[in-house]
Parts: C-alpha cells; structure tokens; sequence
C-alpha cells in the first residue's frame, strides 16, 4: 500500500495516544504579588516578537488572583492552538505583570511535540480500566472537578445527568450564584472511555456575571456537591483541571470529548446537540442558551444565540463498531441511520472534506489524482481569478486502533462481541482532501480561507485562539476552528525519498501565494528532522500545479533501491507521466503546425515585394513594348 499515507496513519495514532497522555495542566502557579513583573523587560521582548514566546491580557474589576486566573486560561488556549496540530511538549515559563486593573501573562519558550513514533498503549489501556472497575474509574475522573458522573453503557442517553443538573439548581453553588446577579449554568458532558461500551456522562458547574466595567466573568465550583448539599472540599487545586479542558480545545479523535450538550435541542436525550464552548461560557442568560439554531447566528429580543451544532452520530464515534464499519466500507448500507451507502458522502458530510478513498492497493492512488483533477475545478480557477491561491490537503485517517481495542476487550472477555476481519487488508485505512483558497488582504494583511465544502461541525481539530492577532488568519470570531479537516496536510512533492509535512499546520493554512507557499519549511514525517528539497524555489514557482511536484520518471526511478516509503504514489505517478507524455506529444504536433504555417507564411511576400514585383513587372513591360 501507499507508504507515505500510510505512515501519516501511524503518526496519527501515536498522536491522539500522546495527546491523552499529556492532558493540560500548563501553569499551576496561583498568583504571586512576589512574582509582579518579575522579568518585564521579557515581556517587553515576547510582545516585540525579539524572543520566541506570546501574550494574553485580562482586566476588570476582579480580584488580583481572579485575574491572574482568567489570563492563565487564555494563555493556556492560545498555547493548545499554537501546538494544534501536535501537542504541548513545554509550557514554558510564565510571566505576568500587572498594572491597575490589567495583568498581561506569557509564555517563554514553549515547544510543541514534533516527533510521534514512540508508541503508547494507553488507548487500550483507558477502555479496560473502565470496564474492570467502572465505579473507581468514573470517580477519578469526578476528581478533576466534576459534580456527578454516571455509567451510559453503551447508550448515548445522558439524561440523567440533566436529572442532576436539575437538582443542582438548588445547590449552595447555584443560589450564591444567583445572590451575585450571576447566572448559573450546569454542563452535561458526555463522552466514552475509548470503548462502545465504555460511554459516561458527567455534571459541571458554572456562574457567569458582569464585572462593574459590564464584561462577563465566569467561575467554576469548587467543590462536589453531595446528595444533601454539602461541601466535600477535598484537593481544591485540582478541580481546576475541568473548566481548564473546558476553555481548551480538543480534537475529539482518540481524545476526550469535553464538549457541553444543549438539553433542550431535541426532545430525544441521544440527539443532544453540542453548545459553542466560548459562547456558552458567556451566556448569561436562559434566553440565550434555549433551542436549537442549526449553527446559525440567531438573535432573540435583542440577544447573541448561544450556537448549538446539531448531533451527528458519525461523528468521532468510531468506538461504535457500526459506525465503524459505515465509514471504512464503500458497499455497506446501515439502515437505521438513514444515511445511505456512499462512503465518500458520509466522510463529506460529517467532516467537510471533498475526496475520500480507501488506502488499499486498488484505491491508494486516487487520493493525489483527486489533488491534480481539483487543480482544474472551477472553485480552482475561481480562486486564481482572485489573486488566491488554491491548496489540497491530503490527510488520513487510521481506524483500525477502535478495531483492535474491541478484539483486545474480548480477548480479556470484557465484551461479547466483535467482527474479527472488518479492517483485514487495510480496509480500516481512509484517505482524504480538502480543497481550499486562501487569499491575503493587503491592507490588514490576513488570511482568508474559503473551503470548498461547507462545515456542518467545527468543533475538535484545527482550532486557532484570537487567530487574527496570534496566526494572521481572518475570523468572524475570537477564535477560529477549522475542524479535523486540515489537522495534518502533507506536502506533495513526489521526488522526495521519504514522506514529507509542513513545519506547522499554521504556516501551511497562512501561505496565500507561490511566493509564500515556496517558501514553506518542510519535515520528514516519521523522524521530524527538516527535510530540504533539491528542488530550487524558481522551479517550484513555475510548477504547473503548486501543491504538486510531479517528480520526472528518470528521477523517480532513481529511487527504486530506497525501501517502500521512498516510493510514494508510484500508481498515480504513472497515470501522471502517461498525460505529461500525451501532452508532449500534442505540444510537438501544435509547435510543428505552427513552424509550417510560420514557412508558409514566409513564403508569401510582404506587401512592399508585392508592390516592387509588381513595379518590375510594369517596368519590363514597357521595355518590351
């Protein structure tokens, strides 16, 4: 099978497996008066842009170490943002300096994790910890600062914990809440533990209220609240942890769901939809919390709508071997869904992407053939019209860990069933594109994407915190999430001998012309070393397609002693060089037609050897005559 995608498939299961491993806590520091603008001239080089490192700022009529707190949790955002597409390998030191009612905080020096082959078996692991010991495992996870959690089994009904939402109401946490002039709101998240069986939902409190400048500040409880509403105060510190991962982003794939569900979006409690995390969190009313709006701006007596995105059950629901099995196979009808057979409209409508192929032998190929046929498209063309520059990502998706989790848990006879053979021959290997434009405003000087095919559900991937300042990327909000579409996008260049990336998911989105995009850094994929190609930058301007370096055959061939890796898209190279060949000859046949009607003109006179022929001509007659 193709190597290249292949690998990109392994890389993402040690990622999502790190990600889990590495679950965010950046900064523990409480505030320190001692600690005030300890390194302000660092500061002063960070925001200048001289050392490597960014700022976030918060104000208000808050405490000090309420501030300080609300500053960290967007530090912490911005950071799982910058590191999206991997994850954080350092925080970085923490610095903060605080003026008035102001306190800017940074982070010096952090660094994301770059190299994702040291595997780890957590995955596994997660799915039979819960089902040896559910009890124990579900109140471990009430320690990160939870009210309740409770079993699902295998249903996706989380009713219950609107039960103790309900019940919540009337906790101590809620009418101080209340006292305040604050609005209390009760988070129903409800997730799995890496198995169909292994689903829970849990119960998180919130109080949102205006400060005296009229902006909205919201705090978590600290505490568990009992049956008779007592306050069991035990490891505070932790239970900063929740509204931590509440604030950050997740990418869902093999990692925890920490998304909230909007009770009153559908009167079946399995087809909750999922409220906007930043909009949710500044609510501070009933009203705007209420009905489902289908991902559209909808005001209500003069009120922002809280956005909830509608449920989807293909959605980072592979633990679900029937849904599994809906998304790795082309043929496969599963009726009660409702939502036919094609595997391709599945993938389409549930993540925005524009191509998906099997990476088997039969169908590796096509995933680079879709990237130079979308090169011709009219949204192609289209976009070049627009000074824009049109890009392919080409992506994959390895399926099979939710596969040998099941056959791990039936093995242990922790589960009854499992379809032995569902991913054999690389059945459970998909490939993806997405097709996009980006173009640059010269005047603010960002980016703007335009994707080919509209996103039902932004939530999980490719998230970027206060983009326009932090990545030069246009956003109609604070924040901008793209999805799991562009999580990771290869670079297309055919010579190289082993599978190569961007530097960064960001600089890759960011490039908006050949210029910038020839200038992209590009990294072996498996040991993130730089990889620099042989290719000179005038030879890349002048590609006929710009995301695609069609490799020469004589090259290509050169690499036959390499392994398989080195050979990537030997299929679609072919099919690549057959039309090159074609297209030479074409070009021959036009270029001899126009040499002969070039002579054939030549061979005509101008009019002034006309006009002298015919002198001479008149000059010998009257000679004769």
């Amino acid at each position: 099978m193709d190597f290249m995608v292949k690998t990109v498939f392994l890389l993402l299961i040690i990622k999502q497996n790190l990600y889990i491993l590495c679950v965010p806590d950046y900064w523990s520091e409480d505030y320190d008066q001692g600690k005030n603008c300890q390194d302000e001239d660092l500061i002063v080089k960070i925001e200048k842009k001289e050392v490597k490192g960014f700022c976030e700022a918060a104000d208000g009529n808050l405490s000090d170490s309420q501030v300080f707190h609300e500053c960290k949790l967007s530090l912490g955002k911005t950071l799982a943002g910058l590191c999206g597409s991997t994850a954080v390998e350092e925080a970085g030191k923490l610095l903060f300096c605080k003026n008035d009612q102001r306190t800017m905080c940074c982070s010096s020096n952090f660094t994301c994790v770059e190299n994702w082959l040291a595997i780890s078996d957590h995955f596994i692991k997660t799915a039979v910890d819960f089902l040896k010991d559910q009890k124990k495992w579900l109140e471990k996870e009430k320690t990160k600062g939870y009210e309740s959690c409770h079993s699902l089994n295998t249903s996706l009904d989380a009713s219950i914990c609107q039960q103790d939402c309900e019940k919540y109401e009337k906790s101590t946490f809620a009418t101080n809440c209340k006292k305040d002039g604050g609005f209390f709101k009760c988070c129903i998240r409800r997730d799995k533990a890496n198995c169909h069986e292994c689903r829970f939902c849990c119960t998180m409190l919130m109080c949102t209220m205006n400060t005296d400048k009229k902006e909205r500040h919201t705090v978590f409880s600290n505490y568990i609240v009992n049956d008779n509403n007592t306050v069991d105060s035990n490891n505070i510190s932790s239970k900063q942890e929740a509204q931590e991962l509440f604030y950050l982003t997740s990418i869902l794939y093999k990692a925890p769901d920490y998304r909230c569900l909007n009770p009153t979006s559908e009167k079946d409690a399995t087809k909750w939809g999922a409220y906007d995390p930043t909009e949710l969190v500044n609510a501070k009313s009933k009203e705007e919390l209420d009905k489902v709006n289908r991902n559209k701006e909808i005001h209500f007596r003069g009120l922002k709508k809280v956005k909830t995105y509608p449920f989807d059950k293909r959605f980072m629901n592979y633990e679900d071997p029937e849904i599994l099995k809906l998304m790795t196979d082309l043929l496969y009808m599963f009726s009660t869904l409702g939502i036919g057979k094609n595997k391709k409209r599945n993938w389409k409508e549930t993540y925005g992407v524009d191509h998906a192929s099997k990476n088997t032998k039969q169908e590796a190929n096509k995933v680079l053939l879709d990237c130079v046929k979308a090169e011709n498209s009219k949204f192609a063309k289209k976009c070049r019209k627009n000074n824009g520059l049109f890009k392919c990502c080409l992506g994959g998706w390895n399926l099979t860990t939710f596969h040998d989790t099941r056959k791990y848990l039936k093995k242990l006879k922790l589960i009854s069933s499992v379809e032995e053979d569902l991913c054999a021959d690389d059945n459970c290997f998909v490939n993806v594109n997405v097709h996009f434009c980006a173009t640059r405003n010269s005047e603010s000087g960002l980016v703007n994407l335009e994707f080919k095919t509209p996103l039902a559900n932004p939530l999980g991937g490719g998230w970027f915190g206060n983009a326009e300042q932090n990545s030069k990327l246009k956003s109609e909000s604070f924040d901008l999430r793209l999805g799991s579409r562009v999580q990771n996008c290869q670079y297309l260049d055919t010579c190289a001998p082993t599978p190569v990336a961007f530097d960064t998911t960001s600089v890759f989105l960011h490039a908006y012309d050949r210029d910038s995009f020839c200038d992209l850094g590009m990294k072996d994929v498996s040991y993130s070393i730089s990889y620099k190609s042989d290719e000179t930058k005038e030879e890349c301007m002048k590609r006929k397609y710009p995301n695609i370096r069609i490799c020469p055959k004589e090259k290509f061939d050169k690499k036959a002693n390499l392994p398989e890796r080195g050979r990537i898209f030997t299929g679609a190279m072919e099919t690549l060089w057959k039309e090159n060949k074609k297209k030479n000859v074409k070009n021959k046949k036009n270029k001899k037609t126009q040499n002969a009607r070039e002579k054939n003109i030549r061979e005509f006179p101008t009019e002034d050897e006309a006009l002298e022929t015919t002198v001479r001509n008149l000059f010998g007659l009257f000679l004769i005559y």
